[in-house]
């Protein structure tokens, strides 16, 4: 089950410190496979997708990290979904890229 996300400006932070952890080839991956669902739909179909939207992470793989992060995080923002449990963020529709945070690397103390 997904969830519309619903969290603190700290957990906004959490989602785009771990977006700034991935490699470029991830987040063009994750922002081409975003951009192929939100304007040309996906209907539920991976492979198509996946292969559709990588001609464009080849392109936007040569773009800075920063920018791809900022894109990425703007991504998450648009999709507003989330796992059962709120751990998982979506960067595309479909949920086949999603930033993970975790409680255990929270220091509460």
């Amino acid at each position: 089950m997904a969830w519309q996300i619903s969290i603190t400006n700290e957990g906004w932070g959490d989602i785009r410190r771990a977006l700034e952890t991935w490699s470029v080839t991830r987040l063009a991956e994750a922002l081409g496979d975003y951009n192929y669902e939100v304007f040309h739909g996906s209907f539920g179909r991976r492979a198509d997708v996946h292969h559709k939207g990588a001609w464009s992470a080849k392109k936007l793989a040569r773009l800075p990290h920063d920018v791809l992060v900022d894109a990425c995080f703007a991504a998450v923002e648009d999709v507003d979904t989330c796992d059962n449990g709120g751990y998982l963020y979506w960067v595309d529709p479909e949920g086949y890229h999603k930033v993970e945070i975790s409680d255990a690397d929270k220091d509460y103390d």
